[in-house]
């Protein structure tokens, strides 16, 4: 903690450094003793709390052991844990510190890179950490990331397709250079519980889905039709969705570890293109998934893709998304298959593994 302490340049680092943040005890649980590996030299922009970009950052950071992490207080879904990230050193801050580059150029100093995902939440800072020599490597959301923050990006990783699509159409100038692979899962950071004695069938809508890109209502209409051959069905979320449901749902807050214990088939048909962190996860589980039938899930298997009925449209900032509705009345069939058994529960193709990734980090970022 005094080694923390030291490097303080804020309030909210003293807090944490003290071990107390919003009357909690913070423990920097995942600092470790050196780098090792190609983490070694590089400085990471994590999230901490219960968001997807948190769930990257952790990922990463556990895999890869980078030198130093700026845990970022977003203040966004759910409380900041810095003890969640792996770092040689674990500094939290809030974005106003991101403004104060002294201390910035203390917090990477010695590092080489500067890493973060979607947003650099101050993106000055990053135009600061270029003219200081390092590299910037963005992992940029294509329907979130603003242009001002890809622009400061020596490379952008794609995770998905839409990803390397949308940053050369959309007229951005951007100097660095894209490079494509998809988001890597360790299954053995979960919990997959024990056998049930009924199939079950297991929705999350989360909290609903901006704009309802999970289809979760369709998705709740379809799976009720399961319990009729012997099923078992459970719709879960964080907190209670905005919307009447057709079913009870079940309000849980579980660990990201044990999201899908117990689960038999996963149903998630989330209509909008690009990175799906639940499909990655299922993916690496070899859990059997029913999902949209979309371009990212064109290797999939057929009687797992529910067919699109129509496309909406909606806009996120400056973005025009689009939402794939499922047909209902082939969802319901395709499910009733699989809860009969009249098809089979097939695995979805397995993704990409740390050490295929960390090889394509080595040649396509470090070695380039």
């Amino acid at each position: 903690m005094t080694d923390v302490a030291s490097m303080a340049g804020s309030a909210i680092i003293e807090r944490y450094a003290a071990g107390e943040t919003a009357g909690r005890p913070v423990v920097l649980e995942g600092m470790v003793n050196e780098s090792c590996g190609p983490g070694r030299g590089m400085c990471v922009i994590a999230r901490a709390d219960a968001s997807g970009l948190a769930s990257m950052s952790v990922d990463f950071c556990r895999e890869m052991v980078p030198d130093v992490a700026l845990v970022v207080d977003s203040h966004g879904r759910g409380a900041t844990v810095p003890s969640r990230i792996k770092a040689k050193r674990v500094i939290p801050v809030d974005r106003a510190d991101l403004q104060d580059y002294r201390a910035m150029e203390r917090h990477w100093e010695g590092c080489q890179t500067l890493v973060s995902f979607e947003t650099w939440y101050h993106w000055p800072m990053a135009a600061h950490a270029r003219r200081c020599g390092l590299r910037t490597v963005l992992f940029p959301m294509w329907e979130c990331s603003s242009d001002l923050d890809v622009q400061q990006a020596d490379t952008i990783v794609c995770v998905s397709d839409q990803d390397l699509k949308h940053y050369p159409l959309n007229g951005l100038q951007f100097s660095g250079k894209s490079v494509r692979h998809d988001w890597p899962i360790n299954p053995a950071i979960f919990n997959r519980g024990e056998k049930n004695q009924k199939l079950r069938f297991v929705h999350n809508c989360g909290t609903f889905g901006l704009n309802n890109r999970n289809n979760s209502d369709a998705a709740i209409a379809a799976c009720a039709s399961v319990t009729k051959h012997g099923a078992e069905f459970l719709c879960r979320a964080v907190e209670q969705p905005e919307f009447k449901p057709a079913a009870q749902i079940e309000v849980v807050d579980l660990p990201r570890e044990h999201l899908f214990s117990g689960v038999d088939v996963f149903v998630f048909p989330v209509g909008m293109p690009g990175l799906c962190l639940p499909t990655s996860e299922t993916s690496a589980l070899q859990i059997p998934t029913v999902v949209m039938d979309l371009p990212q899930w064109a290797a999939w298997p057929d009687h797992m893709r529910v067919p699109v009925k129509r496309v909406d449209y909606a806009d996120i900032g400056s973005r025009r998304v689009e939402y794939a509705r499922p047909d209902l009345d082939a969802f319901i069939s395709i499910l009733s298959d699989l809860a009969s058994g009249r098809a089979p529960l097939t695995p979805p193709p397995p993704g990409p593994s740390w050490s295929d990734f960390k090889a394509f980090w080595n040649t396509s970022i470090a070695g380039a």
